[in-house]
């Protein structure tokens, strides 16, 4: 994810960056994005999903239900990109690594 992140008066939606091995097959443990709400309807939560150079994506939720709940699951993600759930407020991540020898 290229976009900064949290700033100013800005609301933000948060994410989880699943852990994964890189390609020295060190473990980098999962993070919290956040994602930059910018615009707000009765029933949706649009937010920044991708800000590179020129090309931004963005997504939306549930306003309702992501309010009501404090977090939403996005059906229309993959389960392993960090807006597949989207949380209110930053979430608590589990950081513990996986087990094995990965050589």
């Amino acid at each position: 994810m290229c976009s900064d992140g949290p700033s100013g008066s800005a609301e933000y939606l948060y994410g989880i960056e699943s852990g994964y091995f890189d390609s020295h097959d060190v473990w980098q443990s999962a993070q919290v994005v956040s994602f930059r709400i910018t615009k707000k309807t009765p029933k949706r939560i649009y937010y920044l999903r991708l800000a590179c150079g020129p090309h931004e994506e963005i997504g939306y939720v549930n306003r309702r239900k992501l309010e009501a709940d404090g977090e939403i699951r996005c059906r229309s993600r993959c389960s392993g990109e960090p807006d597949s759930r989207l949380y209110l407020a930053p979430p608590t991540i589990n950081q513990t690594p996986p087990d094995g020898d990965r050589s």
